[in-house]
């Protein structure tokens, strides 16, 4: 018969490898282990614990991931208090409790008792703080993290912070430096035959793909990692929402705000407090492409009630954004400072398409000044991004020409730019929602 630590390790192990799938297992196991020690009790909760948050329930891993950091106090176990109190930020992260989880990473951080625990921790902090806007923290401990990792030839650990680097990449602009880590961490997933693994990679390759503005990659990627969500028992919603956002910015409005609808409703009942107010803001950007502008208001309005509430500031100002948006289509006139302060926000944390609608937006409410800077921010934040984006930085200079001669010379410049990107995209529905 295997030990109860034995039995607790391969709990772990099961948890990795077949997440929620492995949930009513685990249950057993734990019940099994009630009167074991206390290292083999913390092991086996850990292991519910993560199973839970690939299930949706979030809130029930917490309860379990206390129980984990308990037990590993009690048998005296740095290294397993520390794996234990990373995991448990995580789901408080998920749960949208972002103080509570960076209080129990820190403490993973400066526990842990050897340079592993302490890595995987940073891998994990550096998540939370990408939920918080600090970029430039999270990039530095996920640099750490690659470097150590790297150095001990972790490659499980290693996949996962290359994830977890390449988003943030994604995020902030570094399209080519998301697309190498994504791919390393694929070839990392596979080699270690982590299926589950790979169908996350493949859904961040598409949102990678998206944001670089590789419209058909984007969608290939997406439809590649469905059929593998799907076959592993994967919560839909993240890949739901980014379908959304790809659908949305080229043009196919009705199957964006359907698309986005779902999403909402997944992230309800996936359990994912994080991404309601995310999927809630995608409906609200799909209803204002639609001219369901007070639907759009509202909805946008909630969703940023609930991303300050958070603490999450660049989202907040996303949602700030299209709240203007649908007021002035409405006939309203939202606080030219505010709506400056915002497009700030979001220059700086390197979302240039949402920006550069800010800066054109503002210019729009405003005369003299005020409105050739905003126009000149638009054109420098958009200069830098992806084609579509590049587009609307010629659209700025156009407005900000005083010759009509000009000006019409520079819409065909961002006409061209845009002709030479739908000849690359194959099919013809994509190529009519880039048209409009």
């Amino acid at each position: 018969m295997l030990s109860a630590r034995r039995r607790a390790e391969a709990a772990v192990a099961l948890a990795d490898r077949e997440l929620s799938g492995a949930l009513p297992r685990l249950a057993d196991e734990a019940a099994a282990l009630a009167t074991a020690d206390a290292a083999s009790r913390s092991l086996v909760h850990r292991a519910w614990g993560h199973a839970l948050l690939h299930g949706g329930r979030a809130d029930r891993a917490v309860v379990e991931l206390r129980a984990a950091a308990r037990f590993a106090v009690q048998a005296c176990d740095p290294s397993l208090e520390a794996s234990a109190r990373t995991k448990l930020a995580f789901a408080l992260h998920l749960a949208g409790r972002l103080k509570a989880a960076l209080h129990q990473v820190n403490l993973a951080v400066t526990g842990g008792p050897d340079e592993v625990d302490r890595v995987r921790a940073l891998g994990t902090r550096a998540l939370i703080l990408r939920e918080s806007g600090a970029f430039g923290d999270a990039l530095a401990d996920l640099n750490t993290a690659v470097r150590v990792l790297r150095r001990l030839d972790d490659q499980l650990g290693l996949q996962r912070v290359l994830i977890n680097r390449g988003i943030l990449r994604v995020d902030t602009g570094d399209h080519a430096g998301a697309l190498t880590d994504l791919t390393e961490a694929e070839r990392l997933a596979r080699l270690l035959e982590r299926p589950a693994a790979v169908a996350l990679i493949a859904s961040n390759l598409g949102y990678a793909a998206s944001r670089a503005g590789d419209v058909p990659r984007a969608l290939a990627e997406y439809d590649r990692a469905e059929v593998m969500f799907r076959a592993n028992h994967l919560q839909l919603c993240g890949l739901l929402m980014d379908r959304a956002e790809l659908l949305t910015r080229t043009g196919l409005d009705d199957e964006a705000f359907a698309v986005a609808q779902v999403a909402l409703s997944a992230a309800r009942d996936e359990g994912r407090p994080l991404r309601v107010p995310e999927a809630r803001l995608l409906v609200a950007q799909a209803a204002g492409t639609l001219g369901r502008h007070v639907a759009a208001r509202d909805q946008a309005r909630r969703a940023r009630t609930t991303f300050e509430s958070q603490g999450r500031t660049t989202w907040a100002a996303a949602a700030a954004l299209a709240v203007a948006q649908a007021s002035v289509a409405l006939g309203g006139h939202p606080r030219r400072g505010s709506l400056q302060d915002h497009a700030e926000v979001l220059a700086t944390a390197g979302w240039r398409a949402e920006a550069v609608e800010a800066f054109l937006l503002l210019a729009r409410l405003s005369g003299g000044a005020t409105r050739a800077a905003a126009l000149r921010r638009a054109v420098r934040v958009a200069g830098r991004g992806p084609v579509l984006v590049r587009a609307r930085a010629w659209y700025a200079r156009a407005l900000l020409a005083t010759d009509p001669g000009a000006a019409r010379a520079l819409v065909r410049r961002g006409l061209r730019q845009l002709d030479e990107h739908l000849a690359g995209v194959g099919a013809d529905e994509l190529r009519a929602g880039l048209a409009r």
